[in-house]
Parts: structure tokens; sequence; C-alpha cells
């Protein structure tokens, strides 16, 4: 959904600015022809009377007046506000029309308040011209001043003739001021009085939209539709408004209908592209990016995109072949060069992979995800110190990156660490008070020190963190099986973790042993048989299991157990504690063989 509404952005169309309109409305319409302004009959008459000195200084401003009209005829605009100015120093009495024009160029200028010095004095003489009245709103509006510009245009409103130019501004200006609602009221006022009018009837959808009434934003939308030369401008709203409803067969006629007028037409095609693709009928997604091809935008984003679908189909050589096309033309793609690292990595290459994702600068989108990626491909590769080194990269620019801390801190683990480990969240911790997910993580660590006590008041604290914590739930309950205190509780807590996660192997072994410690030893068994098989090769579950089933009196099967646990001697080699259990188990067996020599269990090849 969100890559369709990001397709169709790329081509939605912008409004004008209010004081666009303004300026284009009102330089327009002053200067239309009709009744002679008062400067206009003086300039005709001015030949024919006596000249003393007032009247001098009246010639010379009607000089600058005329003068200022040819240099406004010319375009030449810096002499028309000089003549202009001078005019308006010299005339006792100037014109509004005098003034509108110096509002006009004071506004192409960029001098604001003068403007609306010069507006507002033409106003004086002329209140309800119409021209005078837009310029004036607009003046206000581009000053910040738009709750004065409000009444203005509210006066423009009221005129028996519409004007729909005042409707559309008084709408946009009230969208900008965060309050659609009024625009939509505004433009259901013009469209009342007016319905052919197709650009107001778009603004009304689009206000619609804004507003959260889709369903009414799609029937306006639909009736512009009908008129064939607004098709392709209100055809992207339509779509977008339909996305927004999920209403994909709709989108897909929509623009299966612009295709049909423009076989060629680009968001039609990239819009049934997504379709497709969220259909997983990639070959038609194909079909139309290549389409967009043809068409001459051979854009890098459409490479990528006919790249990710290459990916989903799995033809990694002809995705390889396009990302490299697209890092052709945009070596600083990071989305491309992170997924061309990402088909290096599947296929095996993970030198190449890591090489790619180096080549992911800190300012580019994907620095995060491509040292991360790169920190676990080397963590695989057994590299710990340069997994490290990548995470740390992350936090040098996204300081107090939880995710970042807390994968960092498993590579320190895995490369005995500790300490650091242990300072690393402690540090955080300090910021992070009430993060039950490092407070587990540092209780785990303290645990790996040994420091047994800490390790159990930090998991407890986990616990009053979030009471569903299923590991800590897991690591409570099994702290207490092994020191044998407070069964009843063991089995509680390690109870409330199975519920959260039923068919957890370790979570079953602590129930199992939990159940062996109390003297259950049938559902002992039953509960750590079901751990031994979703858990696989753990000696201490193993060792647990046997045990069970020498409780129960069936030693021939304990026998067995420790013999099955004994022929994985490589997994002593995987830990401390693995090791531990594997010695014990050798004990054990020998122990059971010894009081059952009738058994005739031969001890595994390959002991260590």
């Amino acid at each position: 959904m969100n890559q369709l509404v990001n397709v169709y952005k790329r081509f939605s169309l912008r409004m004008l600015t209010v004081s666009q309109c303004c300026l284009l409305s009102a330089c327009s319409v002053s200067h239309q022809a009709g009744a002679p302004s008062q400067i206009d009959v003086e300039v005709r008459n001015a030949p024919r009377v006596a000249i003393d000195d007032a009247l001098a200084k009246r010639s010379q401003g009607l000089h600058h007046f005329l003068a200022g009209r040819f240099s406004l005829t010319g375009e030449d605009f810096p002499a028309a506000l000089d003549h202009f100015q001078q005019a308006s120093k010299l005339l006792d009495d100037p014109d509004p029309e005098l003034n509108g024009l110096l509002s006009e160029l004071y506004v192409r200028s960029g001098e604001l308040p003068k403007a609306r010095r010069e507006i507002e004095k033409a106003l004086e003489g002329r209140p309800d011209h119409v021209p005078f009245l837009l310029l004036y709103a607009g003046i206000l509006e581009s000053s910040g001043s738009e709750d004065e510009a409000v009444p203005v245009y509210q006066k423009l409103l009221q005129r028996d003739k519409v004007l729909p130019d005042a409707y559309l501004l008084l709408a946009n200006l009230y969208g900008s001021q965060g309050k659609p609602e009024k625009s939509v009221e505004v433009l259901e006022e013009l469209r009342e009085r007016d319905g052919t009018n197709r650009v107001a009837l778009m603004y009304l959808g689009r206000f619609y939209e804004r507003v959260g009434k889709l369903t009414e934003a799609e029937s306006t939308f639909r009736g512009v539709l009908q008129s064939p030369q607004h098709e392709a401008l209100i055809a992207p709203d339509l779509i977008r408004v339909l996305l927004k409803q999920q209403k994909f067969a709709d989108v897909k006629a929509v623009c299966e209908r612009l295709l049909r007028t423009d076989p060629e037409h680009t968001l039609a095609r990239r819009i049934l592209s997504e379709l497709a693709l969220g259909e997983k009928r990639y070959d038609d997604a194909l079909e139309h990016l290549h389409a967009v091809q043809e068409s001459g935008d051979a854009s890098t984003e459409v490479r990528f995109k006919v790249a990710l679908i290459e990916i989903e189909k799995q033809n990694y050589q002809a995705a390889l072949r396009e990302l490299n096309l697209v890092l052709a033309t945009d070596p600083a793609h990071s989305q491309a060069r992170y997924y061309l690292a990402s088909i290096y990595a599947g296929s095996g290459r993970r030198k190449e992979a890591v090489a790619e994702l180096l080549k992911i600068t800190p300012e580019q989108e994907m620095y995060v995800k491509s040292r991360t990626f790169q920190a676990f491909l080397l963590r695989q590769e057994g590299d710990l110190e340069g997994a490290a080194k990548a995470m740390r990269e992350v936090l040098a620019v996204r300081e107090g990156d939880l995710q970042a801390i807390g994968y960092l801190v498993l590579i320190l683990r895995d490369d005995k660490k500790l300490k650091e480990a242990k300072e690393l969240l402690v540090d955080t911790l300090e910021r992070e008070t009430e993060n039950d997910r490092l407070h587990f993580q540092l209780g785990v660590v303290l645990h790996d020190l040994g420091e047994l006590k800490r390790s159990y008041e930090v998991m407890e604290k986990v616990l009053k963190l979030n009471p569903r914590h299923s590991d800590a739930l897991n690591f409570v309950a099994y702290a207490l099986a092994e020191k044998g205190d407070d069964l009843d509780r063991a089995e509680t807590l390690i109870r409330r973790a199975l519920s959260v996660r039923a068919n957890d192997g370790y979570y079953l072994d602590t129930l199992g042993w939990i159940l062996y410690q109390k003297g259950d030893f049938d559902e002992a068994v039953q509960t750590l048989e079901k751990a031994v098989a979703l858990t696989g090769d753990d000696l201490v579950i193993i060792e647990h299991y046997g045990d069970a089933l020498r409780a129960k009196g069936d030693a021939r099967r304990a026998l067995e157990v420790y013999r099955d646990g004994l022929e994985r001697a490589e997994l002593a080699r995987s830990s401390d504690e693995q090791s531990q259990a594997y010695d014990r188990l050798e004990g054990k067996f020998r122990s059971v063989s010894a009081e059952y020599p009738e058994f005739r269990i031969e001890h595994p090849e390959g002991v260590r």
C-alpha cells in the first residue's frame, strides 16, 4: 500500500500559491478597457490649459505618469516604478489607478509594506473595485496577515457575480491555516453557485480527502473524470483516493482507462506494476515496468524496481544485471548496493558482500542497515572483532541506538569480552532504567561472569518491569530449580513462560527438571522427552532426561540416553557448560553400566 502511494506522489500536481494567483489576476485586470481615470482625462486636456507654477507641477506629474505607462508597456518595471513614484509626489490628488499600479510594482519588487500602503490608498477611492480587492487580499496573505485577508475574500464572495478566483483563493488560505473544513464549506458554496467549474471541483475533492471524506472525494473526482480534457489531470487524484480506500480493482480500472488513451502512460504502468507485484504476479509487473523503460524512462528507480522483482522471482543473475546498471548510473544508490550485497551473501560470496557494504557511506540512507548486515556476516565468519567494529560505527552515527547496543553485546559475549559487555549495558541502563530487555541482557552477562547472586537479582527486576518476559521467567525458574528452593513458585513461573511460548524446548526442560526435583517422575519423563525432541543436541537437557528415566526406574533406557549424549562428543567443546555436562554423562553412564552389567550397552567410540 505504501509503495503505491509513493509512486503516486511523484505525479501529483501542486496548487498555485496565493501570491502568484493574486499577482496574475490583479495585473491582468486593473488596466482593462473602461471609463478613463482622472489622470487620463487631464493628460488629454493638458495642452488646452494655461500654464502657471501649480499647473507646471501638475504637468510634470502627468508627464511622469504617461512615461510610467510607456515603461510599463515596454516591461521596464524599474523605470515604470520610478516614474509612478515621481507622479505620486507631484500630483496633489493622486488617482486610485496610480496607487494600484504602484502597489503592483512594489509587489513585483518584493516591497510588501509599500505595496500594502498604496493598495489601501487605492481602495479609499474605489472600495469595491474587484482587482484592487484581490490584490489587497493577496498582499495581506503574502505578508503573513492571513486573518486580515479572510474578510477581504469574504467581501468578494458576497457579490452577485460569481468570482471563482476568490473562492479558490479563500479555500486555499483556509487550507494553509490548517482549516480544511472551512475550505470545504467555501468550495461547496461555489459548487452550488457554479457547478460547472472543473478546477474548483478538483480542489473540492482534494479538501474532502484532507478531512477524511474519501467517499465524497472519490465521487467528486469521478465527476471531473467524465470530462475527457481533464482526465489526465484528475486521474492521479482519483487513484490516490482509491488506494487509500484499498479499492485496488477500481485503481486497476482507472489505470487501464488511461492506457487506452495513452499506452505509454507512465503513472498507470507503474501503479499496475505495483498491483501485480502485491498479487505476486511478477511477470505482469515486469511487463509494465519494461513498457515504462521502452517509453524512454530508463531511470534508475525503474531499473531498481525491476531488480527487486527479479529477486522475488529468484532470478538472481537478472537482478545482478539490473542492480549493476543502476550503480553504473548512480554509484551513490545505497539501496541498490545493499541488495547487491544481499545477493552476494546469499550465494556464499560473503567477502564480496562485505566489500559492497563498505562502499555505503555514513551520509547515505542505508548506512546503518549496511553496517548491521556487515556485522552479521562477519560474526558468521568468526571475525568478531570486525563485527564489533561495524556495530560501533553504527553507534557513532546513531548514538544510543538500543538495537545496535543489544547486538554489540551479543558479539562481545561471543568474543568472551564479558566485562566490556557489562560496562556497555551498565552505562546504557543509567539512561534506560525501565528497559526490561537490556536488564535481561545484563543478567545473562552477569551469569556468564559468575556473578550469580547479582544476576538473579537483575532477573527478578526484569520480572517486575515485565511480568510476561518469558526468558526471564525461565531463568528465574531454572535458578530456583537448581537450588531446590521454592519449587512451587518455580513451577508457576515456568508455566507462565510456556503460556507465552508453548513449544520452547528449553522452557520444557526447566519444567521437567522442576517436576523431577518435586518427585513427579512420570510427568518429568514425558516433559523432558519432548524437550529433547525440540532441542536435539543440548547435553544438559539429555542429562536431565536420563536422570528422570533413572529415577523412574527405567535404568536401561536411562543408560541408552546417556550413551546417546556421549555420542555427541564434539558438543562438549562448544562451551564450558556443555563440557561439564559431558563429564557428568560419562560418569553416570559408567555408574549405571556397573550397576546393571546385564544390559551390555557399550561405551560409544570416539570419547574425548
